[in-house]
């Protein structure tokens, strides 16, 4: 018994995840499924009116990340994952075109 002590207490050591570079993501994939699970009620006043909005307030949360962390140039997931200008570009060009088809 006194042997499995020293095993429990060691402290497992992960990859250093950065939550706040990966909040845009985590917002548009977030917002993305929302949506999808809202598409799924029958009302015709929901997939008409509600969906748009809530893919409009999905990418408004996405867009204001993203502009939060503008230039950051960082490391997201231990070195795998990095974030950087073409990653910026990239989410800014997905909210403009997904609004564009929301509001038309």
């Amino acid at each position: 018994m006194s042997s499995a002590l020293p095993l429990a207490t060691t402290h497992l050591k992960g990859p250093h995840i950065d939550f706040a570079g990966l909040s845009p993501l985590i917002a548009l994939f977030g917002g993305a499924t929302l949506v999808l699970l809202a598409g799924l009620i029958r009302a015709r006043w929901v997939r008409a009116h509600f969906v748009p909005a809530l893919s409009l307030v999905a990418l408004g949360a996405t867009a204001g990340l993203t502009i939060w962390q503008w230039n950051a140039h960082k490391s997201i997931v231990s070195g795998a994952l990095r974030l950087d200008a073409a990653v910026d570009s990239l989410v800014r060009a997905v909210c403009q075109r997904t609004a564009s088809r929301a509001l038309a």
